[in-house]
């Protein structure tokens, strides 16, 4: 399973699941089209990953963790979650699920691994939310 990394919000010690903005899920429309029937596919958009702390956004990571991303300015009450340990490279992340990395290597997203309900694809990011733990370093 590749390791991927995500900025996200903490409810009681696990990433907070939801479609909204920091949250582990997508946000529909935005993150990913819809398609007729609330249908997702896979290829099109999905949950934002990066392959380590260092190569996420500074505008996302928190700014306690200015020592380790130069700029970072996002919310305090974020965290870093890491997922996986193989290497940050396209295939399967959980059920369901398919890391696509983007041609700079320093992006990926979290996408269906078929054609599926949108339903369906934001329980299968939240059932990995066991999978994720604070990594800060």
């Amino acid at each position: 399973m590749p390791r991927i990394y995500r900025i996200m919000k903490e409810d009681h010690g696990q990433p907070k699941v939801g479609d909204g903005f920091g949250e582990l899920g997508v946000r529909p429309e935005k993150d990913i089209p819809l398609h007729e029937g609330r249908q997702v596919r896979p290829g099109e958009g999905g949950m934002s990953v990066g392959p380590c702390l260092r190569e996420l956004p500074p505008l996302l990571v928190p700014m306690r963790l200015g020592h380790i991303v130069a700029g970072a300015r996002g919310r305090n009450s974020y965290r870093c979650w890491r997922m996986g340990g193989g290497l940050c490279e396209p295939g399967p992340v959980a059920p369901g699920l398919h890391l696509r990395v983007e041609p700079d290597g320093k992006h990926g997203l979290v996408e269906p691994a078929a054609a599926t309900s949108l339903d369906a694809y934001q329980q299968a990011l939240a059932a990995t939310r066991p999978a994720w733990t604070i990594d800060e370093d």
